[in-house]
């Protein structure tokens, strides 16, 4: 009896990390399964992907046949994602579509940390210090798939385009996932940008942008096969005035940088200001990408901070869409190990500050005017910014480069 427990149980000890996060993950699927689906996000995407194909615009209220929400994603999203799941019956379509997001982000991410660490998939499943990733960022898989967020499908796109970028393969392949990821949200576009300036300081060419240009232009005009003109110009034209409209009613009353900055602060800033600030902090971001070494660093960093701006200075971010600061997550725990004496401490001591905010801070184990405080004050978009600041400036103050393990690891076999 105990040689067939033995195997079982050295795997979870070695890989109690990742076990934690797949329980958690199957806990939230059920959860997601045993609710009934109308008038759920998914049922929201579904009926627009389905009103697209039937000829009816589901971006005009006046219009459309959808009813539970905003839809504010691409016609080639609802179109070619969520319509097909929209056939399946009942649960089916939304099960999916969760397991296929779920198997894309994990894969995705074990291919960028086997390219990036230079180590087997099975060895990286093992590392210690990545058992810690998989828990600190398993709270925001439980509310994305809770939420039924594409933002778990994106992020898995993303990890897997950043490993070819690395492995300068695929490139053509690569253009087309983040053209699409960026027609399908516009606020991706902080991420696409950045990994595609990592591959021209690592590369010196600039093709990667020229084929991201080429496959926005494809995703665009995508759905004019299947439609007549007038409704596709229809559908592109209330698409982005509903999409403008919605963001300059509500930007600052999502969970973001300008959330805080009204609620906590008492600075509220016009939409115009917040853009300004917005782009302050990407040509930082661009900066520091540019005072990296060349290589598999760089575009972890152009991942890691290219999702922290998009989760924390978009105007719709919400707190069920924090699963897009994964990758910065990852690089902050990565670099922990390498740091110097100085800087250790605070690079721990920061990363488990980070997990209990996002972990505790909305959870119903909290009392009730805990939680209410807490989340007029936006705690969790002030921990995430904090974070991300420090990962993002951390290899200019110290003398280290951010990520020095990676110059360490053993070779790929």
């Amino acid at each position: 009896m105990k040689k067939i427990f033995r195997k079982p149980l050295l795997l979870l000890r070695q890989r109690w990390g990742i076990s934690s996060f797949c329980l958690i993950s199957f806990l939230a699927f059920l959860r997601v399964l045993n609710a009934d689906i109308t008038g759920s996000y998914f049922d929201l995407f579904r009926k627009a992907g389905l009103d697209l194909w039937r000829g009816v615009n589901p971006y005009s209220a006046q219009v459309g046949a959808v009813q539970t929400g905003h839809w504010f994603y691409s016609p080639s999203c609802g179109m070619f994602l969520f319509a097909p799941l929209g056939l399946l019956p009942g649960h089916l379509g939304v099960a999916v579509y969760l397991l296929l997001s779920w198997g894309v982000f994990v894969f995705g991410c074990l291919e960028f940390s086997s390219i990036v660490l230079r180590k087997p998939k099975r060895e990286v499943l093992k590392l210690p210090i990545v058992q810690f990733f998989w828990i600190a960022i398993a709270p925001q898989m439980w509310t994305a798939i809770t939420a039924e967020k594409i933002e778990i499908l994106s992020v898995g796109l993303l990890f897997f385009s950043a490993a070819w970028i690395i492995e300068k393969k695929h490139l053509g392949i690569v253009a087309l996932i983040l053209s699409m990821l960026v027609n399908w949200k516009y606020h991706t576009v902080s991420t696409v940008g950045l990994l595609a300036l990592a591959w021209i300081f690592t590369s010196g060419e600039v093709a990667l942008f020229a084929w991201i240009f080429c496959g926005l232009v494809f995703w665009y005009m995508a759905p004019l096969s299947f439609m007549s003109w007038k409704f596709f110009v229809e559908t592109q034209t209330t698409w982005n005035l509903d999409l403008a409209e919605f963001t300059h009613q509500t930007w600052d009353s999502f969970d973001n940088v300008y959330a805080f900055l009204r609620n906590s602060l008492g600075v509220k800033l016009s939409y115009f200001h917040g853009q300004v600030l917005t782009l302050i902090f990407g040509l930082g971001a661009v900066f520091t990408q540019w005072k990296h070494r060349p290589g598999r660093e760089s575009v972890a960093y152009a991942l890691a901070i290219g999702g922290w701006l998009t989760a924390l200075f978009s105007p719709l971010s919400q707190n069920n869409s924090y699963i897009l600061l994964a990758p910065l997550v990852w690089l902050g725990i990565l670099s922990i190990a390498p740091a110097d004496k100085k800087w250790k401490p605070l690079l721990q001591y920061s990363t488990a500050a980070y997990f209990l905010v996002m972990a505790l801070a909305y959870s119903d184990i909290v009392p009730k005017p805990a939680r209410d405080w807490m989340r007029f004050h936006s705690i969790k978009p002030l921990a995430g910014f904090c974070y991300g600041l420090l990962i993002a400036i951390y290899p200019l103050i110290s003398r280290r480069p951010l990520a020095t393990a990676l110059e360490t690891s053993r070779p790929r076999r």
